[in-house]
């Protein structure tokens, strides 16, 4: 239950359903002074008296136990102590980011690979007993070119051969090309820049 001090003027419950006044005359710092209904007073710390969920207050005390801590004035030690504590967010400010972009030029060194075809017509004018399959001698494909000629009998010749060869080389490519970076400046609401962390 939440504690509260007490305001002038207002009415108390007993802990067995008793109702006493508060002397609002009374003016001791964190001390609250009751008047029981039979006319006593008993002086209790203003800790004592729990606010309730209508509104009303109470004492954790029935009244026998105040009248028997009263005299004229009767002080009454804390027998409990509450704390409440609560959080809330706010804002504390508000930054604005931003963004310039930069370029820069970088230059690229890439090995481009090419190849080379060369043809070369070998002839041949040899009689072959049937067509004559291409093949590949290491790096030259060979590709045989056929003609029927007319003779006793007819019979395949091999014309020519017609060699293809290929050869691999690498050279150097160097381009420029363009790279693009980004800086964040972080400006607060009110315009100041706000300095990197």
């Amino acid at each position: 239950m939440n504690q509260a001090h007490t305001p002038p003027l207002a009415r108390v419950m007993t802990r067995d359903g008793v109702d006493v006044a508060i002397d609002a005359s009374f003016t001791q710092p964190h001390m609250t002074r009751i008047r029981l209904p039979e006319g006593v007073y008993v002086v209790v710390p203003a800790e004592m008296l729990e606010r309730q969920a209508d509104g009303s207050l109470q004492i954790p005390l029935t009244r026998s136990e105040l009248a028997a801590a009263a005299g004229e004035e009767a002080v009454i030690p804390v027998v409990e102590e509450k704390i409440s504590v609560s959080k809330r967010e706010r804002e504390t400010g508000r930054v604005v980011v931003h963004v310039t972009p930069h370029l820069r030029d970088e230059t690229v060194d890439v090995p481009l690979a090419e190849e080379h075809v060369s043809i070369e017509r070998v002839p041949r004018n040899e009689f072959v007993s049937g067509p004559v399959s291409v093949r590949q001698e290491g790096d030259v494909t060979v590709v045989p070119v056929l003609e029927e000629v007319l003779v006793v009998e007819k019979r395949l010749m091999l014309r020519e051969e017609i060699r293809i060869t290929r050869r691999r080389e690498t050279r150097r490519h160097v381009e420029h090309v363009t790279l693009r970076t980004e800086e964040a400046r972080v400006l607060r609401a009110d315009g100041e820049e706000k300095p990197a962390s």
